[in-house]
């Protein structure tokens, strides 16, 4: 079962129910990932033919690791509501 007291990131539930322990760095790893695909999010900002082939990659590549991933799931959209919240400021 999870051990609170252990210095790792969140728990993660494995197949068989039992958590998964995530070390600080694997966690900050994540973090710099999910920053840079919110970087990458700017693309849709921006209007004109040259730039819809990568809106489109972007889309379908966003789709496909969501899809992927139930956790990823809401930490990307609880992500880009707190992100959307900031930018309106």
């Amino acid at each position: 079962m999870y051990d609170a007291s252990a210095s790792v990131g969140p728990k993660v539930s494995g197949e068989d129910g039992e958590y998964i322990k995530i070390e600080d760095s694997v966690l900050t790893s994540v973090q710099h990932r999910r920053d840079l695909a919110f970087e990458c999010l700017k693309l849709f900002a921006y209007d004109g033919e040259d730039v819809v082939p990568h809106q489109e990659y972007l889309r379908a590549q966003i789709s496909l690791q969501l899809g992927k991933c139930d956790t990823c799931i809401v930490d990307y959209y609880k992500s880009k509501h707190q992100r959307t919240e900031r930018m309106r400021l």
